[in-house]
């Protein structure tokens, strides 16, 4: 960090940059959504999103090769709040809401 402070400046343009981003696209995805209702049913849009996060997530733990296997006794707990706190929650919000 230099004298002027510099340094704290350019993070918190990053911050606000960050923060200004995820809102565009958070509330553009919103609109995308409900235009695209209009083509295809809603958990085929819920099953593309996930689709497309795990590929992009599976690229980001290959590139920065920091994936931690978990432990066999937690798959059983992982898979259950997959399904509940994940699956079911957005099939719900697309199906009925």
């Amino acid at each position: 960090m230099g004298i002027d402070g510099n340094s704290n400046n350019n993070i918190n343009r990053v911050y606000y940059v960050s923060i200004i981003a995820a809102l565009l696209i958070w509330s553009t995805s919103f609109i995308g959504t409900k235009i695209a209702y209009a083509t295809f049913p809603p958990i085929t849009l819920g099953a593309t999103r996930f689709i497309i996060a795990s590929i992009i997530l599976g690229i980001l733990f290959v590139v920065k090769k920091e994936f931690v296997p978990p432990k066999l006794n937690d798959l059983g707990t992982i898979a259950l709040s997959g399904v509940l706190g994940i699956t079911l929650y957005f099939a719900m919000e697309k199906t009925w809401v």
